[in-house]
């Protein structure tokens, strides 16, 4: 253990203790993976295909779109312009 100029030990602990506690909130933030969760208040009970089901398709899409729009379901700004990033990408 290291003491500072003032004989103190903790305080040179502490200090390490914090930046390796700040490296590891990096590696962790960076390891994130943005995602987008949204509730809908119908079940999917069965594999969904653009062909065979674009009307769901297009109900489900205006009923998260709502959602959030209402805020009924909690999301972030970011998470919001994720979701119409993503919408505007299928059109």
């Amino acid at each position: 253990m290291d003491e500072d100029e003032h004989g103190d030990v903790g305080r040179n602990l502490n200090v390490q203790e914090e930046d390796e506690e700040e490296e590891e909130d990096e590696e962790n933030r960076v390891a994130k993976v943005p995602t987008v969760r949204l509730r809908f208040k119908y079940g999917l009970f069965y594999d969904l295909t653009a062909k065979n089901n674009a009307v769901r398709i297009n109900q489900l899409f205006e009923q998260a779109r709502w959602s959030i729009v209402t805020e009924a379901v909690e999301c972030t700004n970011e998470e919001a312009a994720m979701f119409a990033a993503l919408a505007l990408q299928e059109k």
